[in-house]
This record gives structure tokens, sequence and C-alpha cells, in this order.
């Protein structure tokens, strides 16, 4: 019948075997599409025991890694596997008992690994599990905390090869304020030299131990005393910061030593016509005087022809200085400094050291004397100078001079006029004389007369009684 539905099996409609129909889905085990056993997907994690996020120790680091061909991070197909990050755990610490010494009360210039003391009741734990490592302050021990200072306790530990550290809170630390003393305060230099009334400031610096003291937050100068003259000076330095109190430190001025003076001597020469050299002192620009700052003697060596000047150094300088000269060919041995006054009538005597025979001439301040005013005599050449040449001269000082045929040999005399001081001269000291001695003999005559005339009458006077 065509009506009549034919046998299902000849339906052209109705779906074939699930294991014809070509839409049908395989057999899994046939699927393409099915993933495969697990065995085999490289997309299904791998055992856990081959897990590469796995640590393979402690957090310490302390065990030895896996060998290479255990390592899990790689697959049968030599290909690594995916890493995934695990946050860290932090430890737990209980930090060390902190305690600052008190015997005797903290103070200032003492070093940290003085003041702190660490309790060892300090641990650390990671996991459950003790973590090894150690507890420090996190300063240097031999470094000096400032008055109002501050430090924390550190726990370093070793997280396989790394250092690392944890630290807590700040801890405050208050000190007592150092005094300071003179003998932190150093000065340079000790001693200065005075300085024509100017300060005399030496440098100022302050060691505490072997520590030099900051002057911008340490220390500061307050001032100088009694700085300007011979003597003795001051200054104060009061602490600051870390330090307190004031002190006083002394230094000396001193007189201007000879070995800061410069000096020259000239050499006496027949020319200079002097025996007495030229002497300059100077300290730089500024020139002594003598007498004020200095006094000076002179010695001499005729023989050797040399002389000797020594100054000694007063007032504001100190020390001696003494300096060689030459002298002259020839000197005066005898009579130079000589004063010889208008009222005598004496010569004035010279002696030279030269031989007679040599002598040339005599001048006075450098003018030729003529022969018939001077005598000479040999031993070795003694002149005299005549009075009458003497008077000629004006008061005051002259230089005589005694040449020779190699030399000359000089010296200073004074004249003294004696008129100008209220005194009668040489003439009028005769007149005098001579009135005197008129006065004298008239009395004489009449003391003689008086005698005879009395004389006479007593004889008359006799005859008369005889008769």
């Amino acid at each position: 019948d065509p009506d009549e539905p034919t046998d299902p099996e000849d339906d052209p409609d109705e779906p074939t075997d699930p294991e014809d129909d070509p839409d049908e889905p395989t057999d899994p085990e046939e699927d393409p599409d099915e993933p495969t056993d697990p065995e085999e997907d490289p997309d299904e994690p791998t055992d856990p025991e081959e897990d590469p996020d796995e640590p393979t120790g402690t957090l310490m680091g302390l065990t030895a890694p896996a060998a290479a061909e255990e390592d899990p991070g790689q697959t049968d197909e030599g290909e690594k596997a995916p890493e995934t990050e695990e946050p860290d755990a932090a430890p737990v610490i209980v930090w060390p008992t902190v305690s600052l010494t008190t015997d005797p009360i903290p103070v200032y210039g003492m070093t940290w690994g003085e003041l702190v003391k660490l309790g060892d009741d300090g641990s650390a734990a990671l996991g459950g599990e003790a973590l090894e490592g150690f507890f420090a302050i996190n300063k240097n021990s031999s470094a000096l905390p400032d008055i109002n200072d501050s430090f924390a306790v550190v726990f370093t530990y070793l997280d396989g090869e790394e250092v690392k550290t944890l630290e807590s809170d700040e801890y405050a630390v208050t000190l007592a304020r150092k005094p300071i003393d003179a003998s932190m305060v150093i000065l340079s230099p000790v001693e200065m030299q005075y300085a024509y009334g100017e300060e005399c400031r030496p440098a100022v610096s302050l060691r505490d131990g072997v520590n030099n003291l900051d002057p911008s937050k340490d220390f500061t100068v307050t001032g100088y005393a009694d700085n300007k003259e011979i003597g003795t000076g001051s200054v104060t330095v009061e602490g600051r910061g870390n330090y307190r109190d004031t002190v006083t430190k002394y230094f000396v001025i001193s007189p201007i030593p000879v070995s800061a003076l410069s000096g020259s001597i000239t050499s006496c020469k027949p020319e200079d016509e002097s025996t007495r050299p030229a002497i300059v002192f100077k300290h730089g620009e500024r020139q002594l005087v003598e007498g004020r700052d200095y006094e000076l003697s002179l010695s001499y060596d005729i023989p050797a022809r040399t002389g000797t000047a020594s100054a000694s150094f007063k007032g504001i300088y100190s020390g001696t200085r003494i300096l060689s000269f030459d002298l002259p060919n020839y000197l005066i041995t005898e009579g130079a400094g000589s004063i010889w006054k208008k009222s005598s009538y004496e010569d004035l005597v010279f002696k030279a050291n030269g031989a007679l025979v040599k002598f040339t001439e005599l001048t006075v301040d450098g003018r030729t004397v003529p022969t018939n005013y001077y005598s000479l005599e040999s031993g070795s050449t003694i002149v005299k100078v005549r009075a009458d040449y003497l008077k000629s001269l004006t008061a005051g000082k002259h230089i005589i001079g005694v040449a020779y045929q190699d030399g000359k040999a000089l010296a200073i005399f004074s004249v003294m006029d004696v008129q100008r001081r209220g005194v009668a001269t040489g003439d009028s000291n005769n007149a005098s004389a001579w009135i005197i001695v008129l006065i004298a003999s008239v009395i004489a005559f009449g003391a003689l007369a008086f005698a005879f005339i009395r004389s006479g009458k007593k004889k008359k006077k006799k005859k008369r009684t005889k008769k």
C-alpha cells in the first residue's frame, strides 16, 4: 500500500543508526574534540608532588634544592611548567627587652654600645617554626648619640640566599648635656707676640676625647679679654647643643723676640770720620730706637782691627743681638771722649796706635790743622793739640783724625764754653787774679809800713828815757 508507512528501517527520514549517522557524535574514545586521558592532556596540572610552586624547604633556605632531574618545573616533553606567585608570610617577632644604662645617669659622651642594653628574651617565628637570626640596634655601637636621639631594634635573618631585616618602632633617648672644661679647649698658638696694641686672638678648638667638636653646634667663643698688652690674655668658650657650661682659657702675650728683628751694621772706615759703626734694627718696616728699645755697648779688638756691638733689647722687645764690625786701620787709644774747657791753658793730648814715621797730618772735623798748633812724640803717635788752637773751636763735639800713609785714626772730643754757663772766662779770671794779688800786696805793704812806723816810735821813746 503506498499510503502505508514503510518499515522504520526503510524510512528515509528516520534517523539511521547512531553508528551510521554522520551528525551523531562518535564514541568518546574516537571523538577528536573529546579531551584525552588526563595522563596525556598537556593542560592538565601535573602531580602535586611535581608542582613547581611548592617550596622545596623552609624560608630560611637552609635545606638543599632538589636535583635537576627531579625539577618539578620541567615536563616530560622538556617544556617548563607555568609558575604562579604566592605571597610570603611575615615572621612573627617578639622584640627583646630594651634598657638604658642608669649608672651613672646617662650623659652625652657615652657610645650607643655603652648606653643601650638588649635582653635575651626576643624571638622570631615563621609558620609556627622558630626563625634563626640576631637582634641589634640600628646604630653604630661606637658612635655617640645626641642628647635627644632615637633608635630602633633590628632583626636580621637569612631567607634563602637573601639577607632580610625587620625593624621595630623608634625608642626615644634623653641624655644630660656634657659639661666642658679647660682641658678640652685647645688654643693655637698658646703664646702670641705683642702686636703694637692690636688684639691677639689665638684660634680656638675643642676636643672631647678623640672627637673634634663642631663650632657650629657644639660650642661658641663668647669673647677675648686682656689681649692687647704684654702679659696674660684670656678667651671664654660656652658649650652648646650636647654640651653645657662656660670655661675660660688663658694664653701668653710675650714681647717681640730678637729672632723676629732684622739688624744691619756698617763697619767703621776712615772716611766715616767716626769710630762708632752705624747700626739699624727693624721689625718689619718699624725701625727701633736706641735707648728706648735697646741699649748698645761696643768693644774693640785693636790688634785684630775688629769690633763687637752688643744690643740688649727692652720694653716690647726681648733678647740680645751681637753684631761684629771692622775697625779702621788705626785707632785713637787714648784721649777719645775728652772734654776741654776754654778756661784751660793746657794742651789736649791724644795717642794713636800708628807708627810715627807713617804720620802725615792732623785733622779736626776733616780740616787740616797747621803744624804750629800741635806737637808730636813717638810711642806710637802722641799728639798734643795746643790750647790756643782749641780756643778757636766752637763749643760742642769735634772729630780729630790722625792720618797715616795707609789709614787714619779717629776719635770724638768736646769743647766746653764755660762763659755760656755763667762762669767767668779765662781772661776775666786772670784780671780777677791780678786784682786779688794787688789788693793783697797793698794790704801787706800797709801792714809792713804800720809795723815799721811803730818800731821807730819805740826807738825814740827809749832814747828819751835814757837822757
